[in-house]
Order: structure tokens, then C-alpha cells, then sequence
């Protein structure tokens, strides 16, 4: 077996091992008596147009929709999206900027076979989605781990510090998985200036690649703003996993900044896709998306989602601050500063699972996952005050 991958079972993400950890344990208590908050995956069904497009479709399937297309997408979609983006973000976008990609996971995918080379540097800032550092050692790049502030923020002068001659991109995902927090204008602007400055100091392209998975679940009025609008060497991936419920059909795309060098990296990333076996993202999941890309997102019922869990996670003791993004609680440990020990108690005693922060690059947290339904919730308001009760 090749020994990255044996590296890679060995320490095998904790949020997949709490799934899996659920899945016994329903089959064991009961489905009603185990609080499963560990995997950010919706457990909701996707909007009603969605549903009522992917009918249509079905019903009347445009002649060779089965078939193999150019490894970018189809023309149609990669429109669809363009133009989406462009009133979305004020800039001019075209087809052109816009490569289809299997979800997110295979976009960062493509973005870093593409750029990176054995040894180059890519700055990921902590707390991280667990995956970007299996992600870049699939190339051979060194993932620089940066800190970010106490309350989550983006620590420009810590960003500066990681900046060398062989950084080839910061990854940023904004609102932030695990935190819910949303890098705003100032803070895009004051990395944008960072970048630039080290462009010139080394004489080199450093990307700014931005795991926008989460941008359109936003509370209270705020805004994720777009990279893309501040520095020229922005590439954009996202999918609709997340806002859509489509987790499982694999369907995101590349957006690549109006200003960049669009058609040897549009080409590469299209290339790439098909050398990495991707071939092309899911034809029929292309067409669905590219007639409902523009239809307006609805998430006041994760909103009230938040709020109830909020309730009891307080009423519970634990110091709480509210995402402003994301579907996520990222909370400090009560009382003995354990992570993952708080989580093996909780899981083994009250079946409450959540992932530790150690999983994130910060210890001494867990993330907890409110994309579950509401009987999961609200079930678990006594096994979440039992539990903080005897930990502490």
C-alpha cells in the first residue's frame, strides 16, 4: 500500500470516524435516543424548486445529456453561472471563467494538481476544515498553518509572518468552517494588500484560493464579500453541497478572477480534471444547477435552527457566541481543557457526537453540526445539560 495512504488511514478524519460512531450507536439505542452533531451534511431535503427542476428534467431529457461533454462543463451551465456571478459580484465574469467541478473537494482538488509543485507552500488558516492538509499532501505541498485571532478572526500580522518565497497560495473559507465567522471587506483588503506586496518581494504569483462553500448561508443581514473584487490572482471554488442540500451528487465549480490569467489556467484546470479521472462534474447535476443557480436562498428555517440550539447549549452552561455563517458551533471546552477527551465523554455517556478541535488545528474546542433535524435537537436538551453537568 503506498505509504501516504496508510499515513492517511492512520490518523483518518475524526468527523468521518463520529459518523460511522453514529451509525452503530442508532442501530444499537434507537435513532430518536442519539444526538449526532458531528458531519456537516444536511440532513434536510433540497429546496422545492430544486426537487421540481430535477422532475422536469427527468421528464424530458435533452438528447445526449448521458453522453461525455468538454471537461469545463456545458457551455449552457458554465452561461448560467456566469452570469449569476457577474450581477452577484459586480465584475465581468463569461462562461470562460467558470470551469465545473465534482463539489468542492474535487475543485480544491484540481486547483492544487494544477498550481502546486512537490515542496511549495500553501498558507491554510486555523481553525481549518479538516481535509485541506490531506488535500495539499496529495501533491506534495507544505501546508503553513496560521493561527487566527482569539475570537476567530483573520490575524493579518501572523499571515505576513507565514508569507515566503515558496508560498504559492493562501486558502481562506469564509464563513469559516468550524467557526460560522465571515472574513469582511476590510480583512480581503488587508490580505490583498499582503499578497501583493509579497508578489513583488519575491517576484512570484501567490494565489488566493477561497473555499466559498458556505457564502450564501449568512445570518442577521450580513455579507460574505468576494475575493475575487480584490486581488487579480483570486480562484474561486464552491459547490451546492451546502446552500442546496446536494451533498451527495457532487456538483460545484471553479470561478476563476475576471483579471487572472484565464486561459492557461482555465485550460489546465479542464485538463486536469480529466487526467485526475474526474473526466467531467455529473451531466444530468449540471443541468439542474444551471436552471435554479439564480433562484434567492431561503435559510431562516437554519436560522431558527440555530437559535433553539443556541437555547439549550446555554441553558446547558457552555459559553456560547452565535456563527454569523455556516451551520456550525465552534465552542470552548468546559472546565478540564480536553477536547477530545469531552467528546469521547459525551459520545460514550449521553450519545451526543461532535468532533474536537484538535481536528481543526485548535485544541481545546468542539464543533458541533446544527444541519440535523429538529427532533435531533431538541431531543437532546437533557442529555446536554446532564452531560456539561457531569464533565464538570
Amino acid at each position: 500500500m503506498n505509504s501516504q495512504i496508510e499515513t492517511g488511514l492512520a490518523r483518518s478524519s475524526e468527523i468521518r470516524k463520529m459518523f460511522e460512531a453514529g451509525i452503530a450507536l442508532r442501530a444499537r439505542y434507537g435513532a430518536d435516543r442519539v444526538y449526532d452533531f458531528s458531519l456537516g451534511n444536511p440532513q434536510f431535503e433540497p429546496p422545492v424548486y430544486v426537487q421540481q427542476t430535477m422532475a422536469r428534467l427527468i421528464d424530458a431529457l435533452p438528447a445526449g445529456l448521458h453522453g461525455y461533454m468538454p471537461s469545463a462543463g456545458h457551455r449552457s451551465t458554465r452561461l448560467a453561472i456566469a452570469d449569476f456571478v457577474a450581477k452577484r459580484d459586480n465584475l465581468e465574469v463569461t462562461a470562460d471563467h467558470i470551469v465545473m467541478s465534482v463539489g468542492a473537494a474535487g475543485g480544491l482538488n484540481v486547483v492544487f494538481r494544477s498550481l502546486l509543485n512537490p515542496g511549495d507552500e500553501v498558507i491554510v488558516i486555523a481553525p481549518y476544515f479538516v481535509e485541506y492538509l490531506s488535500y495539499l499532501n496529495n501533491y506534495g505541498a507544505q501546508a503553513v498553518v496560521c493561527q487566527s485571532a482569539e475570537d476567530f478572526s483573520l490575524d493579518c500580522q501572523q499571515l505576513e509572518k507565514c508569507l515566503t518565497a515558496r508560498t504559492r497560495a493562501v486558502l481562506l473559507n469564509s464563513p469559516n468552517n468550524p467557526t460560522g465567522v465571515i472574513y469582511d471587506d476590510e480583512t480581503i483588503g488587508a490580505v490583498a494588500e499582503l499578497l501583493n506586496k509579497a508578489q513583488k518581494k519575491y517576484n512570484s504569483i501567490i494565489h488566493l484560493v477561497a473555499d466559498d462553500i458556505y457564502r450564501h448561508i449568512v445570518y442577521d443581514g450580513k455579507s460574505c464579500p468576494s475575493v475575487a473584487s480584490y486581488y487579480d490572482n483570486s480562484l474561486v471554488v464552491t459547490s451546492f453541497s451546502k446552500d442546496l442540500a446536494l451533498a451527495g451528487e457532487r456538483i460545484g465549480y471553479i470561478y476563476l478572477s475576471p483579471s487572472h490569467q484565464l486561459k492557461q489556467l482555465a485550460d489546465a484546470f479542464a485538463y486536469t480534471s480529466r487526467i485526475m479521472g474526474f473526466i467531467n462534474a455529473p451531466s444530468f447535476m449540471q443541468k439542474v444547477v444551471e436552471n435554479v443557480v439564480s433562484e434567492p436562498i431561503d435559510i431562516e428555517f437554519l436560522a431558527n435552527k440555530r437559535a433553539r440550539i443556541a437555547k439549550i447549549l446555554n441553558d446547558a452552561g457552555l459559553q456560547v457566541t452565535m456563527p454569523d455563517g455556516a451551520f456550525y458551533f465552534f465552542l470552548p471546552v468546559p472546565g478540564i481543557n480536553n477536547d477530545q477527551e469531552f467528546c469521547k465523554f459525551m459520545r460514550e455517556k449521553f450519545r451526543i457526537l461532535l468532533v474536537s478541535g484538535s481536528s481543526f488545528g485548535r485544541p481545546g474546542y468542539f464543533r458541533l453540526s446544527y444541519a440535523v433535524a429538529d427532533q435531533v435537537i431538541d431531543n437532546s436538551r437533557q442529555p446536554w445539560c446532564d452531560g456539561v453537568g457531569a464533565w464538570m
